[in-house]
């Protein structure tokens, strides 16, 4: 599958699983929780979801190992989580915390498309 359509297929199952983080975020941040926690909760989860949704239909690399692709999806979230709870830090108090929130997501997004088509879900002899 072509760069293209890998990227644009990543916006979509991308999309999903950044609007349940937003929406988590925003119910939790309601809830009177932490700015700050309540990012990681939000992105952990929506992590979990975009894993599932990035091997199966964006990158159709169901038939890389699974702990494999698992344990780099697992570097590369952790890397996103540190700038997106980084930035939330930064900004929550300046901005905003749903602006904050919004810089983050932003940030992540194409650092993220990068790493998973040449890291994470790379097969090799596969363009």
């Amino acid at each position: 599958m072509s760069a293209r359509w890998q990227a644009i297929r990543f916006l979509v199952a991308g999309g999903g699983a950044t609007l349940a983080d937003a929406l988590f975020y925003l119910w939790l941040t309601g809830q009177g929780l932490d700015a700050r926690l309540s990012n990681i909760l939000s992105y952990g989860g929506s992590a979990i979801l975009a894993f599932l949704l990035h091997r199966h239909w964006t990158f159709r690399a169901r038939e890389g190992v699974l702990l494999s692709q698992g344990g780099r999806f697992v570097l590369m979230v952790l890397a996103g989580l540190v700038l997106s709870t980084l930035l939330v830090w930064l900004f929550a108090t300046r901005i905003g915390a749903v602006p904050a929130k919004g810089l983050a997501i932003g940030a992540t997004l194409c650092l993220n498309f990068l790493v998973s088509r040449l890291f994470v879900f790379a097969v090799p002899g596969r363009s």
